[in-house]
């Protein structure tokens, strides 16, 4: 007659498990060998703070809850193994290790004694790549779309259409995403935050091109605090504009001007021989709202790029 094992799967989530459905090894000395395979079902908890470059480790311990220390001792034959290199490799999960030890628990202070425990804790690392192909490489590339709308020119009137077609698009896209992420309340992962400050990211370019369309055709002429503003921010200098006016000469015959270009500006005179044209030179830099306009697509383009840039190192980092 043989003694069923009392050790079961603490925190199973199947109510039976079939298990050692196999032959019990017998010696001379009466020593008896049971041992089988067996599948179980257990709870762990999911730490998705950094899904999907998140590492798991879930415990699965192997105790009674009939007989405690002193009617059941359990022992293990190693205490170390190489046993992550007995599974074949999944598509999802790299186990990177697993120990074993014997601990000891009451079960809830159950019982006046105290139970012993095999304990195996599993270390396991998600494989990204299938997550990084499907959801981070068209999230870079609709932001990369987006930042290009400042490069249209203001009058073609396609920049407000082409970034709410973008938006649309990154709008579609984050329906997909949540069947991908872990269904918890218990934390956001990083790469559904990035994915939503994108979004945000898209949403902010629209806006600054609606506000760039506005000031482009105001009317009248900038404070001079803008101008300032906008000096200080330009790389390079802007140019000095000329304004060329030549004097009517008083003879009554037509002239024939002819110009020189010189260092200074470009000098007229006349070919009949008549009194030089006058020539005057007016350092006139004029300031208009389309030029204000031109220098904000620079700085928000700027602004955007260091944006999306810093969201994606704090991602992948």
């Amino acid at each position: 007659m043989l003694h069923l094992s009392p050790v079961v799967t603490i925190k199973s989530l199947s109510r039976r498990t079939k298990q050692f459905v196999t032959d019990v090894a017998v010696n001379s000395k009466g020593k008896c060998v049971w041992g089988g395979p067996a599948t179980f079902k257990v709870n762990c908890r999911m730490d998705i703070a950094n899904w999907p470059f998140d590492e798991q480790e879930c415990e699965l311990g192997f105790g009674s809850y009939t007989y405690g220390q002193t009617l059941l001792s359990i022992k293990l034959f190693r205490t170390k193994s190489n046993f992550a290199n007995r599974f074949v490799k999944s598509g999802d999960w790299d186990i990177e290790d697993i120990t074993a030890k014997i601990s000891e628990t009451d079960h809830g202070d159950c019982c006046p004694f105290n139970f012993d425990e095999a304990v195996y804790t599993l270390k396991m690392k998600r494989k990204s790549l299938y997550y990084m192909f499907y959801l981070t490489i068209p999230s870079v590339i609709l932001t990369v779309l987006a930042l290009s709308s400042f490069l249209i020119h203001v009058e073609s009137g396609e920049r407000i259409g082409f970034v709410t077609t973008i938006l649309l698009a990154m709008t579609v896209f984050l329906l997909v995403i949540p069947s991908y992420l872990p269904v918890t309340s218990d934390g956001l992962p990083i790469l559904g935050v990035n994915l939503q400050v994108t979004m945000i990211i898209i949403a902010l370019v629209l806006f600054a091109n609606i506000f760039v369309l506005r000031v482009y055709f105001m009317d009248g002429t900038p404070p001079s605090w803008i101008e300032t503003l906008c000096v200080f921010l330009s790389v390079r200098k802007s140019k000095r504009i000329k304004r060329i006016h030549a004097t009517k000469p008083a003879s009554a015959y037509p002239m024939v001007v002819k110009s020189t270009a010189t260092v200074g500006g470009i000098e007229m005179t006349e070919s009949s021989g008549g009194s030089p044209a006058l020539v005057e030179g007016i350092d006139e830099n004029e300031f208009t709202w389309r030029r204000v306009s031109i220098k904000m697509d620079h700085v928000f383009f700027v602004l955007f790029i260091i944006a999306s840039s810093v969201s994606y190192i704090v991602t992948f980092t």
